[in-house]
């Protein structure tokens, strides 16, 4: 435990800089008598001296010289801390947290942000980079409060609200070759680059229901952990992919993407968001935020969903 503090800390680095106890007490904004006894008793609890008269002045001991070359090194970073905290508690109290996966089509940022605003002026949403293999983890801790992923993963104690029905499409360039197909088989995908957010086989996805678990698989892929970014690569002739049709039309790079069903029947999943809530009942701000994107969603799910061949519906 520190036997003195913050104050007297302070009166040392003070009476550093003047060499008068007034002098110390008018910068501290304190009385004389204040800063006489707070050094006496910062004496007291240390038991030895830490500055002596000279003259009409006071001169610091090599005690007291110790001690206000420490104060006047931290205090500029306890200021600047408590000005921090002051800060972050201020934004904490009205902060919506999305942990951003591979699923990051900029659309979705911008959704965010729109409702957010509408919902409430003053929120302030954060964007935070989760690990692609544990994009849940992050929720309940100090670092994120919703997220959105595909599929029906359930995670104790947090809630969940689903947004709606998706499927998985083929995703090429508007300029490639294969952009008038309407159909798109394991073997279209021969000599192109397959571009994939995810190497790791999971069932009832594209690598078990459409390349028969490797059996028909590419042989040239690359992983890019960003559907965002593979839609850019796509869009720009680098390669291919298989994606959600929600990450594609809500992508910057849709206009210049196409859409191809895949030759078998429908991928098909729900788009659910997962999130904290507050204790006692009432929604937290990511349930608002999260309730309305499902009435924007319902309000205009066709802008969300991918006509069967060329783009949006």
């Amino acid at each position: 435990m520190n036997m003195l503090e913050r104050t007297h800390w302070l009166l040392l680095a003070a009476l550093k800089d003047s060499g008068s106890i007034t002098l110390a007490a008018a910068s501290l904004n304190i009385t004389q008598s204040a800063a006489s006894q707070r050094l006496s008793e910062a004496e007291r609890r240390l038991g030895v001296r830490l500055a002596v008269k000279q003259g009409r002045g006071l001169v610091l001991t090599e005690a007291g010289e110790t001690i206000a070359a420490a104060a006047r090194a931290a205090t500029p970073l306890l200021q600047s801390a408590e000005s921090d905290a002051i800060w972050q508690g201020k934004r904490s109290a009205n902060r919506v947290r999305v942990a951003w996966t591979h699923f990051d089509p900029s659309g979705l940022a911008s959704m965010l942000l729109r409702l957010g605003s509408r919902m409430e002026p003053s929120l302030d949403l954060e964007f935070v980079r989760v690990p692609s293999e544990r994009p849940v983890s992050p929720l309940g801790s100090d670092v994120a409060d919703l997220v959105l992923l595909p599929g029906a993963m359930e995670v104790p104690n947090l809630d969940s609200r689903g947004l709606l029905r998706d499927r998985l499409v083929a995703v090429v360039g508007a300029g490639s070759h294969l952009a008038a197909r309407e159909r798109m088989s394991p073997e279209d995908f021969h000599g192109e680059r397959f571009l994939t957010y995810g190497l790791r086989p999971e069932a009832g996805w594209e690598y078990d229901l459409f390349f028969e678990r490797g059996q028909r698989f590419p042989t040239g892929v690359s992983r890019v952990e960003s559907t965002e970014l593979i839609c850019q690569l796509v869009a720009s002739g680098d390669g291919v992919s298989i994606l959600p049709s929600f990450c594609v039309t809500m992508s910057a790079w849709a206009e210049r993407l196409r859409a191809i069903e895949l030759d078998v029947t429908p991928i098909t999943f729900e788009w659910r968001a997962r999130y904290t809530s507050d204790e006692g009942g009432e929604p937290s701000l990511a349930g608002r935020l999260v309730e309305a994107m499902a009435v924007d969603i319902d309000a205009d799910i066709d802008s969300y969903c991918l006509s069967p061949r060329t783009g949006r519906s």
